[in-house]
């Protein structure tokens, strides 16, 4: 069975912000949508691997900040060009104000 890693405190991502953090040698990002829903994908953009926590969130859309790649938080698909290739999307959960995900299972 997935164990559930301790990413953050909810309080540490602002609304439409998004914070990086690295487990087991990957990078990761954060992210807190315009409507209090957290998310946790891949911290690497697909299209030139451009760390994406200096990237800009729309909604539930992060962009990179090198050439504006856009992805659908919810499952990690591309939703505007140059990417192609989706990030891998992780489930998360809230547990007394901490930001909890699943590294190991992507969804």
């Amino acid at each position: 069975m997935a164990e559930w890693i301790d990413v953050c405190a909810t309080a540490d991502i602002e609304e439409e912000d998004v914070l990086r953090f690295a487990h087991g040698g990957a990078v990761y990002v954060a992210v807190r949508d315009d409507a209090d829903n957290f998310y946790v994908v891949d911290g690497l953009c697909t299209h030139e691997h451009v760390e994406l926590a200096e990237g800009f969130v729309f909604g539930c859309v992060l962009e990179c900040p090198r050439h504006q790649g856009r992805f659908n938080l919810r499952d990690g698909r591309p939703s505007g060009g140059p990417v192609t290739e989706g990030l891998r999307s992780y489930e998360t959960r809230v547990d007394n104000g901490r930001l909890l995900a699943r590294l190991d299972e992507a969804t």
